[in-house]
């Protein structure tokens, strides 16, 4: 999207190393994983019907405050407290730092007002562009003030399980391969380990059962372990048994999926991406890649590693401390 106004923008991807005197400490990296997850739950709130989907407009304008906010803190700027959105670019500029996207970002600011202020709910052709808009604006300026690629900015060193954390690691580092098959499954299994540790979590004292894991768990109730044939007289016996089984745990993780908060349209895209987890005792787990008539791309594992993310960040707070859990990576400062 090419912007019309006097602040130049930069070719998208092209890196400026900052000055040595300035270190991105891990406050920054937070921030801008922080930036980043707002920018997701804006596109979330996007997706709503009308006119609750304007509120994408406030999500997206707070991300990229915090975004100028941050770039300041960063180069050394003294805004002053009451500082407009607008100025930021001002003050960039004036250490030698061209942000883009001055006139959009001005349309987008304007917009905000109109909502936030006056009341004027904003059509979705202008949401979806700035969509847009705030994408580009993040590709360009991440590397213009930090030198760093916005697809490398992540909220996975944030999420507290560990297991679940490494596996959206090896899947971020298998969309930076172009693995797909590889990040798929490493979602898949994270996000199994999530809501495994979610339902635990709910458990209290002497429960039996979690009150998000419904009915009896029938994935090891087949007609092989009833010791019934697929062949003879009870064939048709053991086909009801297994299709009853299977309907049964789908019926349990969907409503499982809903009550823990989960936005479930979203989840059904990712099921139809991420493979088939087939689980044993002991806890082994191997995976399947389902059928597809095109094979999944790379912006499909994108939305994969990111709804994991939103849903870890979604259930995270609830979910009870682990010892071996992370802090906020330091850097010594």
């Amino acid at each position: 999207m090419k912007e019309e106004t006097k602040e130049e923008a930069r070719p998208i991807g092209e890196r400026v190393k900052p000055a040595s005197t300035h270190t991105v400490r891990s406050a920054h990296l937070e921030r801008l994983a922080m930036c980043k997850y707002m920018v997701d739950v804006a596109d979330q709130q996007l997706r709503q019907p009308d006119p609750r989907a304007a509120i994408a407009l406030l999500t997206y304008h707070d991300s990229v405050e915090l975004f100028l906010v941050t770039a300041a803190d960063y180069l050394g700027i003294a805004a002053d407290r009451g500082a407009t959105f607008l100025v930021y670019w001002k003050l960039m500029r004036s250490v030698g730092r061209k942000m883009p996207f001055f006139g959009a970002m001005k349309r987008l600011n304007d917009s905000r007002v109109a909502l936030k202020h006056h009341g004027h709910i904003p059509r979705r052709a202008d949401l979806a562009e700035f969509r847009v808009v705030v994408s580009e604006f993040y590709q360009e300026a991440v590397a213009e003030v930090f030198g760093l690629n916005w697809g490398d900015v992540s909220m996975s060193d944030y999420v507290a399980i560990p297991s679940v954390r490494e596996a959206l690691k090896s899947a971020e580092r298998s969309l930076a391969d172009n693995q797909i098959d590889e990040g798929l499954s490493a979602c898949a299994g994270a996000l199994d380990d999530l809501t495994t540790a979610a339902v635990k979590a709910a458990m209290h004292g002497n429960d039996y059962r979690s009150p998000f894991d419904l009915g009896e768990d029938m994935h090891f109730k087949t007609s092989s372990g009833m010791g019934l044939s697929r062949v003879g007289p009870t064939a048709k016996l053991a086909e009801f048994v297994d299709a009853t089984a299977e309907s049964i745990q789908a019926i349990r993780q969907a409503l499982k999926i809903v009550l823990l908060g989960i936005d479930y349209k979203s989840y059904v895209r990712f099921t139809r991406l991420s493979p088939i987890i087939n689980k044993y005792y002991g806890g082994k787990r191997t995976f399947h890649q389902r059928h597809h008539e095109t094979p999944p791309s790379a912006s499909d594992l994108q939305f994969c590693i990111e709804f994991v993310l939103g849903a870890a960040m979604r259930l995270q707070s609830d979910i009870a401390a682990v010892d071996d859990s992370p802090s906020v990576p330091t850097d010594g400062s």
